[in-house]
């Protein structure tokens, strides 16, 4: 055989060689990692929506304020740690009384005032009336006098001293009968006095006692026992020396075994919700642990999802499943998903293996001439996969990353 036909039969066979190993190198997806490549398959495509809130207690008691008449701003003096466990009966939240006290001072010393002014004028109309009274028993022992000497018989007293006599009687049964009036018109006086008086030591007694109410109401006391949450206003939790109005909350203790989840969507969103869908969430602060619950209701109106943040979005109560009083606490945070719909036998690939270029989204595969771009159609869509209307077939093998350079 000459050297020619030697040379071209080895050529051959290096080309043949060439071809099958690539065949068989694009079959196997060898020259890369296994981790490389990905199928497309037929599957169930389940549509969500993203939802955000914190955690409500289904019942709880709300403090705040308490009602002190003509106080309106309330400034917090003292605040139980939030978690902390409280008693019925146990203080959670005091403001300052510090003006209070000073009225009840003031009223205090009226009150003294009011009693000191009652006992002096009893003391001066003891004293009076013990004169007008004096007064009147000796006009009427004059009175008496008189009478015995009108009655005189005749023959025993001269003319002159009978006339004279009855003028005295006459005289003293008008001093009696004054006086008497008199000692009437003081006792009404008196009385009418002390009335208003005793009227008036009431008013300034009833006036303290309703200040000392008050400075007692300014220390709100739990009304039942629990756990310590501080309520959340405009993302912000109240702290000692803060000012509220009348009206706000400041603390909730709520009942820990029946928990709701209070949660924000999307305005875009909020047309596909409907109640009763499925809700998976996961705290904030407990990451690993998913928990699952139901749409319970929908408010009808769009508003900001914050003072801050101008987002339009729409309020719902989800019903949780379960509980666990021993992770969950009013005012945690949470994230999830709202399953919208459930499409079944959909093509499917990893929406990890599916990029976009300048005519629209690829899928990447690999075979003996190389890396080579899929054109694809696609459809819906969740987190982790894409339906593809067309472009790849089911079990089909594509890169989940693209050529360096593509």
């Amino acid at each position: 055989m000459s050297a020619g036909r030697r040379r071209g039969l080895r050529g051959a066979a290096a080309i043949l060689a060439l071809v099958a190993g690539g065949a068989a190198w694009a079959l196997s997806g060898a020259g890369s990692d296994d981790g490389d490549w990905v199928r497309v398959t037929r599957d169930e495509l389940v549509l969500t929506a993203e939802v955000s809130g914190v955690l409500k207690a289904e019942r709880s008691r709300l403090i705040g304020p308490p009602g002190v008449p003509r106080v309106w701003d309330y400034k917090i003096s003292f605040l139980a740690p939030e978690g902390s466990e409280v008693a019925e009966g146990d203080p959670v939240v005091s403001f300052d009384a510090t003006e209070l006290e000073r009225m009840l001072q003031e009223r205090t010393h009226e009150h003294e005032q009011a009693v000191e002014r009652l006992a002096k004028a009893e003391i001066a109309q003891s004293i009076a009336k013990d004169e007008l009274a004096l007064q009147v028993e000796e006009a009427e022992g004059r009175l008496h006098k008189a009478q015995l000497k009108v009655e005189v018989p005749p023959e025993l007293s001269k003319r002159l001293e009978l006339e004279k006599s009855r003028i005295d009687l006459e005289l003293a049964t008008r001093e009696v009968e004054h006086l008497s009036s008199r000692l009437d018109s003081q006792r009404r006086m008196h009385a009418a006095e002390l009335d208003y008086l005793k009227g008036r030591v009431e008013r300034t007694r009833e006036r303290v006692q309703a200040t000392q109410d008050s400075i007692e109401k300014m220390t709100v006391k739990a009304p039942v026992a629990g756990t310590v949450i501080h309520v959340q206003e405009n993302g912000e939790k109240r702290k000692v020396g803060d000012s509220v109005w009348r009206g706000a909350k400041v603390v909730e203790i709520p009942d820990l075994t029946e928990l709701r989840a209070e949660g924000l969507v999307d305005e875009a969103d909020a047309g596909k919700i409907r109640v009763g869908q499925l809700v998976r969430l996961r705290l904030e602060a407990h990451p690993d642990q998913e928990y699952r619950g139901r749409v319970r209701n929908i408010r009808e109106t769009v508003s900001r999802k914050s003072w801050r943040d101008p987002t339009k979005v729409v309020r719902l109560d989800v019903e949780l499943d379960e509980t666990d009083s021993r992770r969950m606490r009013p005012g945690m945070r949470f994230r999830g998903t709202i399953e919208l719909e459930r499409i079944p036998d959909l093509l499917l690939a990893p929406a990890d293996s599916v990029f976009q270029s300048a005519d629209g989204p690829v899928a990447w595969t690999r075979d003996w001439s190389g890396a080579r771009a899929l054109p694809l159609e696609t459809g819906r869509h969740d987190e982790d996969r894409v339906e593809i209307l067309s472009g790849l077939s089911d079990e089909q093998r594509i890169l989940r990353r693209a050529p360096e350079g593509s």
